[in-house]
């Protein structure tokens, strides 16, 4: 199972790296309504959040979207990590791949929040991680998961960056929706369903106003998965019944 797309080598991360990425992330913080900070900055205060794949520092530039809340994460590997990031965590776990569903049970349960960006395109059991996860929910606890788009199967190639669902080698297939649906526990509801996230105008118009240079260099930009909408987004809550 691998948590993230590597396309860069992880021995020239350095902490200027991450303050330029956490600092870049901003921008998102502000104009994705749909994105996995606009997600922690709808908790609350001093609730606790569930990172899984929490590579290139993702608590830190979290943290730096909503302060008050406090930061768990997994992994396989130090992925893209500094020393800030890992700081940002209260756990930080690093799960073997071949066991890593057994040791995510073995977690504490109680998170009010549970993001899952870009994960379940990588895993081979995705609907079993879903159900773990929901069992780590507090009642009235959320689920962020965004994945690509089913469609993205028939978007463009790129040689750098990822647009077409396999541009990414390590994707597995793409996340059905509607057969995850069906599998949902009754005390599990879709709060949100983005089938294409767009973020918001100003983001899919400047992508569009991009895309020429990303279909003459091959190249991915920022915005280029506004403009497509490559991103399928997820929120699911936990009701208040006995079942799970």
């Amino acid at each position: 199972m691998r948590l993230y797309c590597p396309f860069s080598e992880m021995a020239g991360y350095t902490e200027l790296n991450s303050r330029i990425r956490t600092r870049f992330s901003i921008w998102k913080q502000q104009l994705d309504p749909n994105s996995k900070y606009a997600f922690v900055k709808s908790l609350q205060s001093g609730q606790v959040v569930l990172d899984v794949g929490c590579g290139f520092d993702s608590a830190r530039k979290l943290k730096s979207a909503a302060p008050a809340l406090t930061y768990d994460g997994v992994d396989i590997e130090k992925y893209y990590m500094t020393e800030e990031g890992i700081r940002a965590m209260r756990n930080y776990y690093l799960f073997k791949r071949t066991s890593f569903n057994e040791q995510l049970k073995a977690l504490d349960s109680g998170y009010e929040g549970i993001i899952l960006s870009h994960v379940v395109e990588h895993v081979e059991e995705p609907l079993e991680l879903m159900s773990i996860l929901c069992d780590k929910l507090r009642v009235n606890g959320q689920l962020y998961v965004s994945t690509p788009y089913e469609g993205s199967v028939h978007f463009p190639k790129l040689k750098k960056g990822c647009l077409n669902f396999y541009d990414d080698p390590t994707h597995l297939r793409p996340f059905e929706i509607s057969s995850f649906a069906q599998s949902l526990p009754k005390n599990i509801v879709v709060s949100k369903h983005i089938a294409r996230n767009h973020g918001s105008i100003w983001l899919f118009v400047l992508g569009v106003f991009l895309w020429p240079y990303t279909a003459i260099t091959k190249r991915a930009t920022p915005w280029t998965w506004y403009a497509y909408g490559f991103e399928t987004v997820l929120i699911l809550k936990k009701e208040d019944t006995h079942e799970c």
